[in-house]
């Protein structure tokens, strides 16, 4: 791409998350992926300085090929987003947070957010749940066998 690009942010404490919410740096006053070392900001250098501005919508394609998940789109990209975070990245689809915070999963090496078993996960909170399937009913002549 020929664009010189930084690591911004990788962990981030609470008191960190807030300064940045007070400084009104972030929309989030409480820190969330950041917090357990699986997101990161990653910015162009600009002047040898850090700089958020501008179109990252490149990093929307990296991060996918990298199996992350953008803050562009965050990893659906069919969907609107009210937030939207073009600079962040994570290893964390937004479904699985709250095992994350619970304490309850955290990523093994081989784990993709992209991967088919996981795509029920990703949506998980903009689809609508299926009804179920109605009982099958025997066919005529048949006999059912109970345990």
């Amino acid at each position: 791409m020929g664009m010189p690009v930084m690591v911004f942010e990788t962990y981030r404490s609470q008191e960190r998350q807030l300064n940045l919410f007070n400084h009104g740096a972030t929309k989030l006053r409480t820190v969330g992926v950041h917090h357990y070392g699986l997101a990161c900001d990653i910015v162009r250098i600009v002047g040898n300085e850090p700089c958020w501005k501008g179109d990252y919508s490149f990093l929307g394609q990296l991060a996918h090929s990298c199996a992350l998940i953008w803050g562009g789109d965050w990893g659906s990209p069919q969907i609107p987003h009210t937030f939207v975070d073009s600079v962040h990245v994570q290893r964390c689809t937004i479904a699985r947070q709250p095992e994350l915070f619970a304490g309850n999963w955290y990523p093994d090496t081989l784990y993709n957010p992209y991967a088919e078993a996981e795509q029920h996960l990703m949506f998980a909170s903009v689809t609508q749940p299926r009804k179920p399937a109605p009982p099958a009913r025997a066919k005529a002549g048949s006999r059912s066998q109970t345990a």
